[in-house]
């Protein structure tokens, strides 16, 4: 387990964010973290075509959702790592 990462990502077409965050994902499962992907809702579709089976493994979240207010998506980070007030996060991997 890597501990929390939070990764940014510039693409300009369909195929360079495949190419970026399919073998980002894949990585992050194969070694055990929590993955979780706040992407469009058309990324979530790519991405989970992508990694087929594998889709379950991860959680692909709908950034509209997700980023609504930034004290709701603080609120989710700490949920989603389970992580108390200023707390450090127990394992997993980010990629937004």
């Amino acid at each position: 387990m890597t501990g929390f990462v939070h990764q940014a990502l510039r693409y300009g077409s369909d195929d360079g964010f495949l190419a970026a965050s399919t073998g980002f994902v894949r990585d992050g499962l194969d070694a055990g973290d929590a993955v979780l992907a706040v992407v469009s809702a058309r990324n979530i579709t790519l991405l989970g075509d992508a990694l087929g089976d594998r889709s379950r493994e991860a959680e692909l979240v709908d950034a509209r959702d997700w980023y609504d207010y930034p004290c709701r998506t603080l609120g989710r980070y700490r949920l989603y790592f389970r992580l108390p007030a200023g707390g450090q996060p127990a394992a997993g991997s980010v990629n937004s």
